[in-house]
């Protein structure tokens, strides 16, 4: 009764243990006990409790782990039968190393399996009846009877551990999500919109994300547009994404054209970044005044290109190079794009394209053009529908990568819309 209080008054592992313990010695009136806990990761049993050893815990958790078979407590956790010794010293299985660790001289001793699930967790023992007499088969009935109870704590502490821990994992997945989305704008520039609008949306696949997008005004009445999708996922990529976010904001206020933007970020990247890690990504600097822009990328998939004027939407290739990262010293080609009044670019990452739909059938770059161009000229919420387009594809298949869109469109008030 007074163990079963013991296991449901803490979920504390280590207070749980040596509490029962005590208890143990005092039932069976025993001069010294110990745990020994199976790691399940090394197939080892180390100490985690040790009353009356001659030595502190911390040494002992150092000198002692045993493999199943390993001296009498090894051999209990082979067989998981408790077993009782009285003379341990001419036992052929007494391992003599561990007298001389714990500073103990061994007489006599019970030792029984810990057991939870069907699932050997420990062995505990005690050791050393005082008084002079001798451990009993009623000792060992009542012992083994007690250990099933700690095998009960052992695992009740352990699950409560494992959900702490998840619990912790998820508070700092959603902090982390909150720190990785401060770096990407709060908000798109206003400007005059009878020069431009930029939209930009992300859809994160997992709490943090690889894919990035980013602005900068400059002077000369310049804008500067970055979208990028570092390779792999969680912490890494994430971490790979804020680099390359602040990295460009440096950048673009040093150097004039996007391929120099890239040139720099990739000085920045390669032999640097971990191995195997690399970063797509496609920059364009509008003069807002002229619609003239420059464009770079690297190893980035083509932009959309809807000319109003031609009631087209074309894919733009262009020259580029590798993915960022991956060649030291690489000069990116520039190319000029000439806008037209109405115009509108848009960037996406493979995330929109590829995402999955019934059969596992991708949305397609077709199909993004396709809503682009029914969408336009319109110039309602054009990102936002794409994006609404590609979740519904996807239904409830859950989503393989993220999905980032930026668009662009200059001069959007010289077309006539409705929803203007």
């Amino acid at each position: 009764m007074e163990v079963s209080r013991l296991v449901g008054s803490s979920l504390d592992l280590a207070e749980v243990l040596n509490r029962v313990m005590e208890k143990a010695r005092d039932v069976v009136d025993a001069e010294a006990s110990c745990i020994l806990l199976m790691n399940q990761r090394t197939g080892r049993l180390e100490i985690v409790v040790a009353q009356g050893a001659g030595i502190p815990l911390e040494e002992l958790k150092q000198k002692i782990a045993l493999v199943p078979g390993q001296g009498i407590i090894g051999s209990v956790a082979l067989s998981r039968t408790p077993e009782l010794v009285h003379d341990a010293a001419s036992d052929p299985r007494f391992f003599r190393e561990a007298e001389k660790i714990v500073g103990v001289t061994f007489r006599s001793l019970m030792a029984a399996p810990l057991v939870a699930r069907d699932k050997l967790v420990g062995v505990a023992a005690v050791v050393n009846p005082r008084g002079g007499h001798r451990f009993t088969s009623e000792d060992l009935d009542l012992f083994n009877t007690y250990c099933e109870q700690v095998a009960v704590a052992v695992e009740n502490a352990r699950l409560h551990e494992t959900l702490l821990a998840r619990e912790r994992e998820l508070q700092q997945m959603e902090l982390a999500a909150k720190v990785q989305q401060s770096f990407l704008p709060s908000h798109l520039p206003p400007g005059d919109r009878r020069r431009f609008v930029l939209e930009a949306k992300t859809l994160p696949a997992a709490a943090v994300a690889g894919d990035l997008y980013d602005f900068v005004e400059v002077p000369g009445d310049r804008l500067i547009l970055l979208i990028g999708d570092v390779s792999g996922k969680g912490f890494p990529a994430a971490l790979m994404m804020a680099k390359v976010v602040s990295d460009f904001r440096a950048a673009a206020q040093r150097v004039a054209s996007p391929a120099a933007v890239l040139d720099s970020l990739n000085v920045a990247l390669a032999g640097h970044s971990p191995r195997g890690m690399f970063v797509t990504a496609a920059c364009l600097a509008l003069d807002v005044a002229g619609g003239r822009a420059e464009y770079a990328s690297a190893g980035h998939l083509p932009f959309l290109w809807h000319r109003l004027e031609r009631g087209l939407v074309e894919t733009y290739e262009g020259d580029g190079g590798p993915p960022l990262g991956i060649v030291p010293g690489i000069r990116f080609p520039a190319q000029e794009v000439s806008l037209g009044p109405g115009d509108t670019v848009l960037f996406y990452t493979d995330g929109a394209v590829e995402a999955r739909g019934a059969g596992r059938a991708p949305f397609g770059l077709d199909r993004l053009a396709a809503i682009m161009r029914e969408r336009l000229p319109d110039t309602g919420d054009l990102v936002g529908d794409l994006l609404e387009a590609v979740r519904a594809h996807a239904g409830e298949n859950p989503p393989d990568d993220d999905v980032t869109l930026l668009a662009l469109r200059w001069r959007p008030r010289l077309t006539s819309s409705p929803r203007e």
